[in-house]
Formats: structure tokens, C-alpha cells, sequence
């Protein structure tokens, strides 16, 4: 309806019918309008409604993908999604979920709905997400202004790939997966990653403006990177490579 309008006064100006300047009067009127806008949204919003229950079925594959794109909001997943699913869970405020079969497996895309200015729901917004415990996981997430924890210490994810804005990450790397590759790029964020004490590790961070801790008795420093002892002999090991912005990383 706005570009009817628009296309309208534009046409009778073109024709001469309209004496003033169209430009000049299009300009204020669409400010003016986004304002009501946004003020009607924090009005009327309407409530986030009911969530979104979560239930995939984990189909005979070796292994398989899980894609999370998620806004504004708190995150929680874990493992322990149950027999027969991979994955399960409860949706709040509105989510997009795609399930395709590829060749390497099953892959998993959860994208949370556009926020502001175009969804004015209200209400509890969060994702609280079960993954599987049974087969080897990629996973990827990629997160705005958000909350998150991710408690992987009982899934097999053997490539973890995270990317979020102005966030606070907390993330709990599996305790049994075998070897876990994991690579983290942050922006103004706060990251803080979990390595179970019977995981040996290498560690590779890249970032001038961040405030980086690490335990530097339990991963001494070697070459470029940080490494356990016993990395090359260890059942299970995790390869963490972390470009960070603006914030702080915490590594223990």
C-alpha cells in the first residue's frame, strides 16, 4: 500500500497535477510513519503465542548435520535427545525448521523468525534444544545478541563451528567424542569454553583487542598455540582454533 502511494504521487507529479515537491514531502512522511510503527509495535505487540515443539526423528545414518541460526534471545542445547530422535526440544517465540537428507547424512537447519521492526511478539523468547548422543554431529551456530550455553559434554559433535555478534557464550566441549575440531569467530562478545579435565587440547587464538584467559599449567605454551602434554597420544582431543574481536575469552 506505501509503494502505491508512492508510485501515485510520483505519477501526478510527473504529470504536473501535484505543484509541490514530492521529494521533499516523501522523505519526513516515511519517518513520521516509521515511528508510528514502532510505537504501535510496543503497544499492541501481541504475545509470543505458543512454543514450538521440536521432535525430529534420527534416521539410519552414521552421522549428520545440526544448523542453528538464532537472533535475540537465551539458547540452551544439550544433549540426551532420547532414543529414536535427533533432535528435540521447545521453541519460544517463533523458529524455522528444515530437515533435508544429503549424502553425508541427515542435516538440521533451525533459524529463529526476523525481529525488529517487522515481528512485534513479546513474551518469553528462547530455544531450549536436546541433540542426540548416538552418532557423530557436526555443529554449527551462529548467534546474534543472544544468551548462550551450549552443554555438549555427552554428545559425539566431532567439528563444532561457532560465529556470534554481541553475545555471551558458554560452551561445554564433549567428554567422549574421540577428536572434536572446533573453530570460533566472536565479535563484541564474551566466549567462555569448557574442556573436560580427561580431554588433552590444542589451542590457537588470534585477536588484539580481547582479553584472553588460559590455563597455562594445564596447556603450556608450544610454537604458536597452547597444547596438553599428552596431546598426540590422547583418546580424545580437541583442536580449538578462536579469532576473537572486542571482549574476552576464557579457555579452562
Amino acid at each position: 500500500m506505501v509503494l502505491l502511494l508512492i508510485g501515485t504521487l510520483f505519477l501526478l507529479n510527473n504529470f504536473g497535477i501535484l505543484s509541490f515537491n514530492v521529494w521533499r514531502t516523501i522523505g519526513p512522511l516515511m519517518l513520521i510513519a516509521l515511528g508510528v510503527w514502532v510505537m504501535a509495535g510496543r503497544w499492541f505487540r501481541p504475545s509470543a503465542g505458543e512454543p514450538l515443539s521440536l521432535s525430529v526423528p534420527l534416521e539410519e545414518t552414521q552421522k549428520a548435520k545440526v544448523k542453528i541460526q538464532y537472533g535475540a534471545g537465551r539458547l540452551n542445547v544439550r544433549g540426551g535427545a532420547g532414543e529414536g530422535l535427533l533432535a528435540s526440544g521447545m521453541l519460544y517465540g517463533g523458529a524455522d525448521t528444515d530437515m533435508r537428507r544429503t549424502e553425508e547424512g541427515q542435516e538440521l537447519r533451525l533459524s529463529s523468525s526476523v525481529d525488529f521492526p517487522w515481528n512485534w511478539r513479546h513474551g518469553e523468547r528462547g530455544w531450549d534444544v536436546s541433540l542426540t548422543n548416538s552418532i557423530p554431529l557436526t555443529l554449527d551456530f551462529e548467534g546474534g545478541a543472544s544468551e548462550t550455553r551450549l552443554d555438549l559434554t555427552d554428545t559425539r559433535i566431532t567439528d563444532l563451528r561457532i560465529k556470534t555478534g554481541a553475545s555471551d557464550t558458554k560452551i561445554w566441549l564433549p567428554s567422549n567424542a574421540g577428536y572434536t575440531r572446533v573453530v570460533a569467530h566472536t565479535g563484541i562478545a564474551a566466549l567462555e569454553i569448557h574442556i573436560p579435565e580427561e580431554v588433552a587440547a590444542s589451542i590457537k587464538t588470534e585477536g588484539a583487542l580481547a582479553e584472553v584467559q588460559l590455563g597455562k599449567t594445564r596447556f603450556p605454551h608450544r610454537g604458536d598455540r597452547y597444547q596438553s602434554e599428552n596431546y598426540e597420544t590422547a583418546e580424545n582431543k580437541v583442536d580449538i582454533r578462536v579469532e576473537t574481536g572486542v571482549g574476552s575469552l576464557k579457555i579452562v
